[in-house]
């Protein structure tokens, strides 16, 4: 996450990233940059996708939560699987989406175990999350720990509203209440409930959603990289050449 610059800098795509090179590197945090990485434009589908608010009340379809992670226990997939569980057997329609690849087999034994199996689709790897994404209504990342998440990036792109684990650099990218929410790593109920507040409020979902997309273009574009990397390198070398 982290490579060197001229003069002994180094570049680091979060500061929480540049925490831990500081720690396990010793490196001084003044010779420590953060540039976040950037990202093209979102692609058709997305930029199609997230404009009307999805409700409990207009239609008979669940809505769809969804997270785009590794089946792996870092993951702590276990966590949203337990939280849907108790949002279904509250009453809430809701459909569970998960796209990444991994033994899905403790996984599918939990769900049956919670008697939501109607409830949970895994969708293993997929070459393009992002045609997946865009069929969400509220998009979860609920990591033990993160450097700079691409998930979060993706379902940004595809203005969707998000809710996170408050762990790495997840907080650097998500405002909790603004354009998402951060729950503790591990607290279930505080997954539930912030779930369910969401469910509860699609203008607020179809609010947080766009103002995904509007800091997506502002903050992670490959143009906002670009010109912060020239900035760097004149500042290293003040002597260098325009670009």
């Amino acid at each position: 996450h982290s490579f060197p610059t001229r003069r002994s800098s180094d570049l680091c795509n979060s500061k929480a990233v540049a925490h831990i090179t500081a720690q396990l590197e010793g490196v001084p945090e003044s010779k420590l940059h953060v540039i976040y990485n950037g990202y093209p434009e979102g692609t058709e589908k997305c930029i199609a996708s997230g404009d009307e608010p999805n409700t409990q009340h207009n239609r008979k379809q669940p809505l769809v939560i969804g997270i785009v992670a590794n089946l792996r226990p870092i993951k702590r997939i276990e966590d949203l699987i337990e939280a849907v569980a108790q949002i279904h057997h509250s009453g809430g329609n809701i459909e569970l989406r998960i796209v990444g690849g991994g033994d899905e087999a403790p996984y599918r034994q939990r769900v049956e175990k919670l008697g939501i199996a109607g409830r949970v689709k895994f969708l293993g790897s997929q070459p393009d999350p992002e045609r997946h994404i865009q069929q969400f209504d509220i998009a979860v990342l609920c990591s033990e720990t993160e450097g700079f998440s691409n998930s979060i990036i993706e379902y940004m792109r595809c203005g969707k509203p998000v809710v996170c684990t408050d762990t790495g650099g997840n907080p650097e990218i998500i405002d909790d209440g603004v354009n998402g929410y951060l729950v503790g790593v591990g607290d279930v109920a505080a997954l539930a409930g912030r779930l369910e507040a969401l469910i509860d409020d699609p203008d607020r979902r179809l609010a947080m959603g766009r103002l995904n997309k509007e800091q997506m273009a502002k903050h992670y574009s490959l143009e906002s990289m670009l010109n912060q990397h020239i900035r760097l390198y004149h500042q290293i070398e003040p002597g260098m050449a325009e670009v």
